[in-house]
């Protein structure tokens, strides 16, 4: 029963900073070190001046921290006066329609952390780095994605009402950010939230290290994280899949001689054309290129490959694309355990330029994980695989932060 409560947000004074648009950016995971550097260009107030680090930065963490202290001292960076929930709308194209997905930040109780139920492992290493950054600016840079569910759809109900504080556009997107009452429709769904369970979506490790953090210091790091909601029972939530690249030698026509008995193979002329006939799969399917060849191989029969996956985990998970290629397919290929490491990408160009910058290995195409998969399988207190959900599009970074000595009043 986690409690989600309105904040008073730090953010920029366009007056001070500039225009929004050259303020904000995508999360930090998903920027390289051109577009840091073109963001920066942009303004030297870029958010990514604090997400990011320079190139053989010798104290990224406590460089953070004063730049942030410097901002809010220099009005860069200002508090809000009243707390609030604040909406976030935005419009994107997606294959010739526009498409809104509406979603809240707000901050959650991490005394109600029971009640967030998760689905990927996390690793020491990257938990640590993100605690560090928390124990250096006592504050959410970035927000956590968490999901919800809510048929009556009152986050929609709280927009009727509400007056942006901002529109922009970002990148292909226009994004609108508004701030609305805790009396708001909005606020009777956060205090019926309190009875549900919450789902984390994407940056289990900064959820993480957020609990971390908190259980190691008590007694001065506060009880709650800046997350951003969005509802599962949202037609326009997106899940895109992250494809494979692996880098092998091998023999094609040894590899389907393998696979044959348990995955029927339709070959097809254009590696790009396979995106649309996974779509169009109604069961478990690959789209798998190699040595210039593209195929759709489709799973005959789940019993037929069961035995190679551990019978101790829910149907939902062992059914799962993302597992039977990683537990079956990576395993008959290449006898690679499931927990191998490979190169993973969403867009199906830069896989393409991988394999051919390397000269060799194989591409595995996905379908989309479904949401109730992964409602399913976060219940049932299972782990997905790495990379098995993509959340289309991204938060933008830099329109809100969380102080931790600013936010709740």
């Amino acid at each position: 029963m986690p409690r989600i409560l309105p904040f008073q947000a730090l953010r920029y004074s366009l007056e001070r900073a500039g225009p929004l648009e050259r303020l904000v950016a995508p999360p930090y995971d998903v920027v390289n070190e051109e577009e840091r550097r073109r963001l920066l260009r942009q303004s030297p107030h870029n958010i990514v001046r604090l997400t990011l680090a320079e190139p053989g930065e010798p104290d990224f963490y406590g460089r953070v921290g004063a730049t942030l202290r410097s901002w809010q001292k220099e009005g860069v960076l200002q508090k809000d006066s009243h707390p609030s929930f604040y909406l976030l709308q935005q419009k994107f194209p997606w294959k010739g329609r526009t498409i809104t997905r509406n979603g809240f930040f707000a901050l959650i109780d991490l005394r109600d952390e029971k009640d967030v139920v998760r689905h990927e492992i996390t690793f020491d290493k990257y938990r640590g780095e993100r605690t560090r950054l928390l124990s250096e600016t006592f504050a959410n840079l970035e927000p956590v994605f968490f999901l919800y569910e809510d048929s009556q759809m009152l986050l929609e109900e709280a927009l009727k009402s509400a007056t942006p504080l901002h529109t922009i556009s970002f990148y292909e997107e226009e994004v609108s950010l508004f701030a609305v009452s805790p009396e708001s429709p909005l606020g009777i769904l956060c205090k019926s939230l309190a009875k549900e369970k919450v789902f984390v979506a994407d940056g289990h490790h900064r959820f993480g290290a957020s609990c971390d953090f908190f259980h190691k210091n008590p007694s001065m790091a506060p009880h709650f994280a800046m997350v951003y909601f969005a509802n599962m029972a949202d037609p326009n939530l997106l899940i895109l899949p992250t494809h494979r690249f692996v880098e092998a030698s091998f023999s094609l026509g040894a590899l389907l001689q393998k696979a044959e008995p348990y995955f029927s193979f339709y070959a097809c002329d254009d590696p790009l054309q396979l995106l649309s006939m996974l779509e169009s799969s109604d069961r478990c399917a690959f789209g798998f290129f190699a040595e210039g060849k593209a195929f759709l191989m489709k799973l005959r029969d789940f019993l037929k490959v069961s035995h190679f996956i551990p019978e101790n985990r829910c149907e939902s998970w062992r059914t799962l694309d993302v597992v039977i290629l990683h537990y079956v397919v990576m395993k008959l290929f290449f006898d690679l355990n499931p927990d191998a490491n490979f190169f993973y990408d969403h867009q199906p160009s830069i896989l393409l330029k991988r394999m051919e910058d390397k000269g060799h290995g194989a591409i595995f195409f996905l379908r989309s994980t479904e949401i109730s998969a992964l409602r399913d399988i976060s219940l049932a207190s299972e782990v997905m695989p790495p990379k098995s959900t993509f959340f289309y599009p991204k938060i933008p970074s830099g329109l809100l932060i969380s102080s931790y000595d600013s936010s709740i009043s």
